[in-house]
């Protein structure tokens, strides 16, 4: 059955991570079916869970998206029309905001953000970063994995630079 979300959130570069050891953490790979202004179908693994997501953007911090468990084997069916995937490590460290370091690997190492998801844009607006934080990321090539496979790695180098 296909689960419906809302999320709204900000992102960040990550400055100095708290000790990550204490968390427990995901590895993913990540890959993109299709890629718009508006919306994008992209496909997860995070372990042996397996899903396909539609996002539809509805402004720079708010979106709206539906997913839904996929068997493995069509995750690899789907993996072999795609360019190239992303792979992290992810930590939640924080419930309430939900705070989820996010630990590039490949073609993307060097990159670690941070996602700050929020229950409402009152939240948004009150929130003040801790001082562990780098710049605000939310609209840049870094801050959206779907712009982020587009950079090659002289172009990712010089904005993760700029950003840092």
């Amino acid at each position: 059955m296909p689960e419906e979300n809302i999320e709204i959130e900000r992102k960040f570069l990550v400055k100095k991570p708290p000790d990550l050891t204490k968390f427990q953490c995901s590895s993913s790979e990540k890959y993109y079916l299709s890629r718009g202004e508006r919306a994008e179908i992209r496909i997860t693994r995070i372990g042996d869970y397996c899903e396909h997501e539609r996002k539809e953007i509805v402004n720079g911090l708010l979106r709206n998206g539906i997913k839904r468990q996929i068997p493995e084997e069509q995750f690899e069916k789907f993996k072999l029309n795609c360019d190239r995937g992303l792979f992290r490590d992810n930590y939640t460290t924080s419930e309430n905001p939900e705070l989820s370091i996010k630990i590039y690997h490949g073609d993307d190492e060097g990159l670690v953000r941070v996602e700050v998801e929020f229950k409402n844009e009152e939240d948004v607006r009150n929130f003040v970063p801790p001082d562990w934080f780098g710049k605000e990321m939310t609209n840049t090539e870094l801050g959206r994995d779907a712009r982020l496979i587009d950079l090659d790695k002289e172009d990712f180098i010089k904005l993760l630079r700029s950003l840092g």
